[in-house]
């Protein structure tokens, strides 16, 4: 390529890197900060209300019907229980989330009542909805825009992309020199070594989680490229017992018997979690721990028929699913270790540095042009 096709290209991602940031930047920003916030969702309510995981022991030993009670006593009359959760591991509590009609049009009110397991003690009522980590989630995930907002971050997360691996096509030395690029000294500014620097060693996993978010606010069309390549098992349809949004209905089974009726298919697993059922064709969601394997199974609301679901640790998922779980825990940092999560909490940081940085390099490259320009129209003609 020629020195001056090489410059024009040069040029162009610059501007495109440039108007990324500086248009994208108040957008992009918030989304980066509230990701970091996220990967540690559990430790920061542990941490803001203690009360919630103050349990005087860890073994759920009441029926389903006892926990649902007591919250049922302690929630609003116009909120009405969707999801039991028994505790996964020691130290956390029973929860029981609740719902109501959606909130001016939009989001649903949500409640969840945290009981000790042992006793079904009420430890805390939540609103849940209308929470800090649920604005936090909410903002991340869709920009608290109802219906567009996921596609909206979807984009964002394009646009961070190609910002990423413009950086790194605009960090790179013209000479090929790879080593003295890593230099501090590399630009006469302080805040230009900051940006270039920080921007370098960034650049590589704020691509991962750019492409990643982005894959996650487009699920259809992921599926269908994926599935181009690999197999995809049958989608599983929001509503029934797939804990969707699906209108709720009032259970003919109860709590007791849909939950006996799973663990009977599954001799010696224990509850994990149960979904009451809603939609069209309502089925209660059972998720059931046999050793160390997660089974979910559906039981039918209307003839207790139990119907096999998905069994995490017998069956191999299809290559395309694997593929797009793996995209989630790149995402979240689920099951990725201590180390990755570290990296997305500091990759949700960096922009904001990055963001700051590259506003000043482009205040200082605009002000010196119009000093340059008022330079040459006070300069007097030969």
């Amino acid at each position: 390529m020629s020195t001056s096709k090489q410059a024009r290209l040069r040029h162009f991602w610059f501007t495109f890197h440039l108007w990324i940031g500086v248009g994208l930047g108040i957008l992009l920003l918030p989304l980066s900060v509230t990701g970091s916030l996220l990967v540690w969702h559990d430790g920061i309510d542990r941490m803001a209300h203690p009360a919630r995981y103050a349990v005087s022991g860890s073994e759920a030993l009441l029926a389903p019907s006892a926990y649902l009670k007591a919250a049922t006593e302690a929630l609003d009359p116009a909120l009405k229980p969707t999801v039991l959760r028994l505790p996964a591991e020691p130290g956390m509590p029973v929860t029981v989330a609740a719902r109501g009609a959606a909130q001016g049009g939009g989001f649903p009110a949500m409640t969840t009542v945290y009981l000790d397991p042992p006793t079904s003690r009420v430890l805390d009522v939540a609103d849940t909805g209308g929470s800090f980590m649920m604005l936090v989630h909410r903002f991340h995930g869709g920009l608290l825009v109802p219906g567009i907002g996921r596609q909206i971050v979807g984009w964002l997360g394009v646009a961070m992309l190609i910002s990423s691996l413009s950086g790194i096509y605009l960090w790179w030395p013209r000479n090929g020199q790879f080593l003295k690029g890593l230099r501090w000294r590399r630009q006469p500014t302080t805040n230009a070594n900051l940006h270039f620097t920080f921007g370098f060693w960034i650049a590589i996993p704020l691509a991962i989680l750019s492409f990643t978010g982005a894959y996650i606010s487009f699920p259809q069309t992921a599926r269908s490229v994926v599935g181009l390549f690999a197999e995809v098992g049958p989608q599983q349809q929001r509503g029934g017992g797939s804990g969707g949004f699906g209108a709720p209905v009032t259970p003919s089974l109860s709590p007791d018997a849909a939950a006996e009726a799973a663990i009977a298919t599954v001799p010696g697993a224990r509850l994990l979690a149960l979904t009451f059922p809603a939609g069209a064709n309502p089925a209660w969601r059972i998720q059931l721990l046999d050793g160390d394997r997660t089974r979910t199974v559906s039981v039918d609301d209307e003839s207790g028929e139990v119907k096999a679901g998905r069994d995490r640790a017998a069956s191999q998922p299809a290559a395309g699913d694997a593929f797009t779980r793996l995209m989630r825990q790149l995402h979240d940092g689920t099951d990725m270790g201590l180390a990755w999560q570290i990296v997305i909490f500091v990759g949700g940081l960096v922009p904001a540095l990055l963001t700051v940085t590259g506003v000043i390099m482009w205040w200082r490259r605009r002000a010196n042009r119009k000093a340059l320009a008022r330079r040459l129209a006070s300069t007097p003609a030969d």
